[in-house]
């Protein structure tokens, strides 16, 4: 019996093991008729959400998971607009007027694009929304960027720019927390991260990095990349645990370069390279290590050259970016689904029972 247990438990592994390697998706192409191009960079339950070019003007977006579902919010007024993020009903970005960008905050229709544009700055852009704020950055009258939160108006702005750096700009928020980078007194950027105010930066530039660059949070991790002395003076893919020195490396092997840039649950999101002169961007996934990375881009039709991953899905697992299609040499909006897998345990059973039914019939 021990010795049948021993096999059950070496199957268990095997089983589940092959399971995570083989995780396939398929892929839907959110590129819509009439645009010329398009990119998906947040998602949300059944919701999509980013930008596409028409008529030579780039156009807010949000996708219900088909390309002929598509909604333009572009604002009323607006020469262009672009979305960043989606939460729940809400989309952040911003939009064109007058020559001057400013901040928007919209709940599913151009109509209900909400103007974030502080007191004090000249422009502003949104990037990244969660249930109760919002995050971007915004020129100041003196011509500096700083990271700004809002919580749903213009006049609810909180400046994050930290002392002793003379720039910031932040790209995602979660809860609590608000993930960027800034530039400190010698010039380079550092991945910054913020609890609501500038005073609660935590500087998570690991040492041996160059520059690092905040761009994803969830709970308490946060994702991004950097280069250094440590990585060859090559741009890695990071993940942190809140401070400098908890990071992990992602670098995926087979691949010079990589960026991360979305986060959900233990799952990460991003791109990797080997070229600096023609940018073969593949689009990855990772399960917190390098080991763990999957290539996206193989999913692809055999005609896409380039593929990005931006946003996660936290309940589907649904994956966001773009793809360059080389027939019509253009950027396409398109989505990564994960295929459910044939039910591990239906085979378990099945073997155990015939363990049980072995143990009785050779049972005195």
């Amino acid at each position: 019996m021990l010795k049948n247990l021993q096999t059950f438990v070496s199957l268990t592994g095997l089983i589940f093991g092959s399971a995570a390697a083989d995780a396939q998706y398929s892929v839907t192409l959110l590129q819509p008729s009439g645009f010329s191009a398009s990119e998906a960079h947040g998602i949300s339950g059944p919701n999509q959400a980013g930008f596409g070019t028409v008529g030579g003007n780039v156009h807010a977006l949000l996708w219900s998971g088909t390309a002929s579902s598509v909604l333009d919010l572009n604002p009323s007024g607006a020469s262009q607009s672009q979305i960043w993020g989606t939460s729940g009903s809400h989309q952040i970005g911003y939009s064109t007027q007058s020559g001057q960008d400013h901040a928007r905050l919209w709940s599913g229709t151009a109509a209900s694009a909400i103007d974030l544009n502080p007191s004090g700055f000249t422009q502003s852009h949104g990037r990244a929304t969660s249930a109760t704020n919002q995050v971007g950055e915004g020129t100041t009258m003196f011509g500096s960027t700083h990271a700004l939160l809002w919580s749903g108006t213009a006049a609810s702005a909180v400046d994050l720019n930290p002392v002793g750096f003379s720039s910031s700009a932040a790209w995602a928020t979660s809860g609590a927390n608000q993930v960027g980078y800034g530039a400190n007194g010698t010039g380079h950027n550092h991945a910054l991260l913020w609890s609501g105010t500038a005073a609660s930066v935590v500087d998570l530039n690991p040492t041996g990095y160059t520059e690092t660059f905040g761009a994803g949070v969830q709970g308490g991790q946060q994702v991004g990349s950097g280069y250094g002395t440590i990585t060859s003076n090559r741009n890695h893919a990071l993940l942190w645990n809140g401070s400098a020195s908890s990071y992990v490396d992602l670098q995926p092997s087979g691949f010079l370069y990589s960026q991360a840039w979305g986060i959900s649950g233990d799952k990460q999101t991003g791109w990797a390279w080997n070229s600096l002169s023609t940018l073969d961007f593949h689009a990855f996934l990772w399960t917190g290590t390098a080991g763990s990375g999957i290539d996206l881009h193989s999913f692809l039709p055999a005609n896409y050259s380039t593929s990005l991953a931006f946003g996660i899905d936290s309940a589907t697992g649904d994956i966001v970016g773009l793809a360059h299609n080389t027939t019509l040499n253009r950027d396409e909006a398109v989505m990564w689904s994960p295929v459910p897998e044939p039910s591990s345990m239906l085979i378990l059973g099945v073997f155990a029972l015939g363990l049980a039914r072995k143990r009785r019939q050779t049972s005195p």
